[in-house]
């Protein structure tokens, strides 16, 4: 009531449902009417996105859950049914002819603006839809049972009610639902959204279908791993060339050396549980001379080393609201890095401890076995002796998980590596490690913006 406006309220048939909730509202304070939020009860009870979804994540698939489909279909119906009354509110200078819909939570929407210009709807006249994705490899394309699909795509009270009343559909369950579902099956014949995306993109109901750069259009056209079950379809759409990358000049203006690290622990000192000291790490000046620049980078090399013993681990992430844990594979009471070479570096001999960060999710896609079994290689030659591997990644339920846990554990019990080699299990300072490396390894094995 205080922050926000109802624009509008109305009600959609979805499912068995015919009068599901919906709702828009925009900010009060927002005089040009830029922002408006669609409501349906299932993604307003979400404590956080996908706080209810198994998929749109590695690995994820959605379930059937009775005839209500997946949340983000029925979102994206919410949002073509609640268009027109977008507009109005809008004003008579706003004339939409594209509506832009982003990853697979929106793909249906390409399908729900096809029926209304289909159906010669005045309110829609002349919109067309594009889409632009970001994440292609499996488990972040909204795959689905193919009984969800019949419902995400549409299907009427009484369509329902006619599978029920047959036969086939006790005797085949999901697999009654592949015809009506046919153009939405990926290489893998299973119900996928994306697909919905790509099939309109080569009919050209969908002008363009797009990714976040050129150089993943490029990945997904010719690496099976970059796309999965959907690479063939979208490889053919880049033949045709209309599937392409936007061009992403990279020049983002928050990031800036000059500027203080964006967490606070890191602009000031901070004491541990045992009153320990960690200093702050240091900023570069404007324009540093290169003496400058490499004492500065051996000062936090030093500073961030030591941080990694802290008992709060909120001095290692910098965020109070972040948590982390150190070398999990491993129960020892050994020093995290070799206290030598902190000693090393603040002696002044920190271009002799070169250190080394990554981070990143913990999938195949990020490549961490690649970064892990080449600094195994490089730690034991004559130049990579006291060289230091930090490495940033959440471990979870994801396979890739062990895979890693196996890698650092081996590591670690490596006598060559031990106090060499560091496992932040959770969030990753990235902007500390930054501050503090030598050199940042990215060896994923495809990258949407890399």
């Amino acid at each position: 009531d205080v922050k926000l406006r109802l624009v509008a309220e109305k009600t959609m048939q979805w499912g068995l449902d015919e009068k599901a909730p919906i709702k828009v509202f925009a900010p009060k304070n927002d005089e040009n009417k830029l922002s408006y939020f669609v409501y349906i009860d299932e993604t307003a009870s979400m404590k956080k996105p996908y706080d209810n979804s198994p998929h749109y994540k590695s690995g994820g698939f959605s379930e059937t859950n009775g005839w209500e489909g997946d949340t983000y279909a029925k979102f994206s119906k919410a949002v073509v049914e609640v268009l027109p009354e977008i507009i109005q509110d809008k004003g008579e200078n706003f004339n939409p002819a594209t509506m832009i819909c982003s990853d697979a939570q929106m793909a249906y929407a390409h399908e729900f603006l096809a029926q209304k210009t289909a159906g010669k709807n005045k309110d829609y006249e002349g919109m067309k839809s594009t889409h632009v994705l970001h994440n292609m490899s499996g488990g972040y394309l909204g795959e689905t049972s193919k009984r969800n699909m019949f419902v995400n795509l549409g299907a009427t009270p009484e369509m329902i009610q006619m599978a029920l009343n047959d036969p086939l559909f006790k005797d085949k369950g999901d697999e009654y639902f592949t015809p009506f579902v046919k153009d939405t099956l990926d290489e893998n014949g299973t119900a996928n959204p994306t697909m919905i995306v790509a099939r309109y993109a080569d009919k050209g109901i969908i002008p363009a279908a797009d990714t976040v750069s050129e150089d993943y259009a490029e990945a997904v056209a010719l690496n099976h791993q970059a796309a999965g079950p959907i690479q063939k379809s979208f490889s053919r759409l880049y033949e045709k060339g209309v599937f392409q990358g936007i061009l992403n000049p990279f020049e983002d203006k928050s990031v800036d050396a000059t500027k203080p690290l964006p967490n606070a622990l890191y602009n000031k000192e901070c004491t541990d549980v045992d009153g320990k000291v960690f200093p702050a790490l240091e900023i570069y000046p404007e324009n540093p001379t290169y003496d400058d620049a490499r004492r500065i980078k051996n000062t936090n090399k030093a500073r961030l080393l030591e941080r990694l013993s802290a008992k709060d681990t909120t001095i290692i992430t910098g965020n109070p609201n972040k948590g982390a844990k150190i070398n999990p594979e491993v129960k020892s009471d050994e020093p995290v890095i070799k206290p030598e070479l902190i000693q090393m570096i603040k002696d002044g001999k920190g271009d002799e401890v070169p250190l080394f960060v990554s981070w990143g999710r913990c999938d195949t896609q990020k490549g961490h076995d690649i970064t892990v079994q080449a600094f195994k290689k490089f730690a034991k030659t004559e130049e990579g002796k006291n060289a230091i591997l930090i490495l940033g990644t959440g471990l979870d339920s994801n396979p890739e998980s062990k895979v890693l846990a196996k890698d650092m554990e081996e590591a670690r019990n490596d006598p060559d590596l031990k106090g060499r080699i560091v496992h932040i299990d959770g969030w990753a300072p990235a902007y500390a490690m930054a501050s503090a490396a030598d050199a940042a390894i990215v060896a994923s094995r495809f990258e949407p913006c890399g």
